[in-house]
């Protein structure tokens, strides 16, 4: 009994003083909501009325109108307009379609998913960012020159990488080609370079194809020096860039390893270390351009590398006689 009627003294002062919290606190909440409410509302009803008569005057512009879309339409008869319709679905279903036909292959279409997928792979093999270098077997690093070194001792050569015997014909200098595909001599002779060293490493056609394409799209095949690397404007360069710090025929950055700004500016040196890249890269040479040279380069735009593939092919064949 005792216990009980502690019990039901608490439940009344407990009561009690809820009342008295609701009574203090009411007021002041309900003070709070009238201040905030009436300039809101103030606000709101001129913009409301403003949004109305701009919508009315919309409206009366539009009956104004000498030829009206929905009346046109409305004056059809039900057949006419069930046709235009089914032309318009019609013309909805076809267009991937004719983006296959007219805009490329589906490999091309298909490619920003697989290059996403490498830079995944990479990702997890411990590969630098944007623009990094070191991606995989250091089996394949370079030579103080810039040539592809041998393979290190105990250690299988990639598989897409090309058999030993190749790269031991020799190769003469490059010589001076007419220009084609609109180039210019300049950027002539700097593909020339860039097919060169491939030759000399005993890579196939299609890597001289690819890095043709990569220089085209990454600075129009010229020799380009950049701000933030102050020594490369006293080197022999054909122009300036200024994103980060990239510099040459390839963009490619000492920030990320792949040499320093005299070794980069250097044509024969930068298009070694692409390739040399390149053919880490599984089945690079069965994939589209455009993912292949994702893979070494970690643009931005993974798919503007496609848009000179057959420039670069028939730059190759020129070169290639």
């Amino acid at each position: 009994r005792p216990l009980g009627r502690f019990a039901a003294m608490l439940g009344r002062s407990a009561a009690l003083l809820g009342r008295r919290f609701a009574a203090l606190v009411g007021p002041v909440l309900g003070r709070s909501a009238m201040l905030v409410g009436r300039p809101l509302g103030r606000f709101a009803r001129p913009v409301g009325r403003q949004l109305d008569r701009s919508a009315a005057a919309i409206a009366t512009q539009w009956r104004r109108l000498p030829w009206r879309p929905e009346v046109y339409f409305a004056s059809l008869n039900r057949s006419t307009r069930r046709g235009i319709a089914a032309g318009a679905l019609t013309l909805a279903a076809l267009a991937p379609v004719a983006a296959v036909i007219f805009g490329g292959s589906g490999a091309s279409i298909n490619a920003p998913v697989v290059a996403a997928d490498y830079r995944a792979d990479y990702r997890a093999d411990g590969g630098a960012a944007s623009r990094g270098y070191e991606r995989g077997d250091p089996s394949q690093a370079l030579t103080p020159d810039g040539q592809p070194s041998s393979a290190a001792p105990g250690k299988a050569p990639s598989r897409s990488a090309p058999p030993s015997a190749r790269g031991k014909a020799s190769h003469p200098a490059p010589k001076k080609v007419a220009p084609v595909a609109g180039l210019s001599q300049a950027q002539m002779d700097n593909a020339a370079v860039i097919v060169h060293a491939g030759q000399k490493a005993g890579l196939p056609k299609q890597a001289y194809v690819i890095a043709v394409a990569t220089s085209m799209q990454e600075c129009r095949l010229l020799n380009l020096a950049n701000p933030n690397h102050p020594e490369s404007l006293r080197l022999p360069n054909q122009g300036v860039g200024y994103d980060f710090d990239s510099l040459g025929l390839f963009q490619q950055r000492p920030a990320s390893g792949w040499g320093s700004p005299a070794q980069i500016m250097n044509g024969t040196y930068a298009a070694n270390k692409f390739y040399a890249a390149l053919v880490k890269v599984p089945g690079w040479d069965k994939l589209p351009l455009t993912v292949a040279a994702q893979v070494v380069q970690g643009s931005a735009f993974p798919d503007a590398y496609a848009q000179h593939e057959a420039n670069a092919r028939a730059v190759v064949d020129a070169l290639s006689k």
